[in-house]
């Protein structure tokens, strides 16, 4: 009794095992989806994670690369005013320094004497002698320029004022409709001014 039921145990046991080898070996594709499927969510979690880390690096790559564009970009900015600046000082300086010849000019053609200062206020067509015998009149000629009145943008405020000794190129000015002047000469030292001293 004992034996058979062994013997019953173990048959069973072989059949069992007999089916379920048959069973794999009959269903090899079955297993082999199964095992990919299970590769596919785990590749694909895996991925999901490499993406989201990838994402956060590229980010904070690209955070700094315009942090240090914006950092450049304010430093040429500041370079290039003042690089500005400093070629408006010289062209200043170099319209001073036409002005200062002109002047010298003058003065060895006339006994050492200034130019008059002429009228503060010249009209839009010269009509009075102190208008016309004036520095804005007198020391162009010294030096071959057009006088201060065949200038075109002393009552046109529209009219691009141009690169000439007349215009300092830092000041704003424009003509108030009789007149434009960025330099003028000091009527206290030729002679004619009001409150000149003998």
């Amino acid at each position: 009794m004992l034996r058979l039921r062994q013997a019953r145990s173990t048959g069973l046991a072989s059949c069992m095992d007999t089916v379920f080898h048959c069973t794999r070996r009959q269903n090899p594709e079955k297993n082999v989806l199964q095992n990919q499927h299970t590769m596919a969510r785990h590749a694909h979690s895996s991925q999901g994670k490499f993406d989201e880390g990838f994402t956060r690096i590229y980010i904070g790559r690209m955070l700094v690369v315009i942090a240090i564009i914006a950092i450049l970009a304010a430093l040429l900015l500041s370079a290039v005013g003042q690089v500005k600046s400093r070629v408006q000082a010289v062209c200043c300086l170099n319209n001073l320094q036409h002005w200062g010849n002109a002047t010298h000019l003058y003065a060895l053609d006339n006994d050492g004497f200034l130019p008059p200062d002429g009228w503060a206020n010249p009209h839009s067509t010269p009509n009075r002698k102190d208008e016309t015998n004036s520095w804005y009149v007198l020391l162009p000629k010294a030096i071959g320029l057009p006088s201060y009145f065949e200038m075109p943008w002393r009552s046109n405020s529209t009219i691009d004022l141009g690169h000439s000794i007349w215009i300092c190129p830092s000041n704003t000015r424009r003509s108030n409709g009789t007149e434009l002047f960025h330099y003028c000469l000091n009527e206290c030292v030729d002679g004619t001014g009001a409150t000149n001293i003998g």
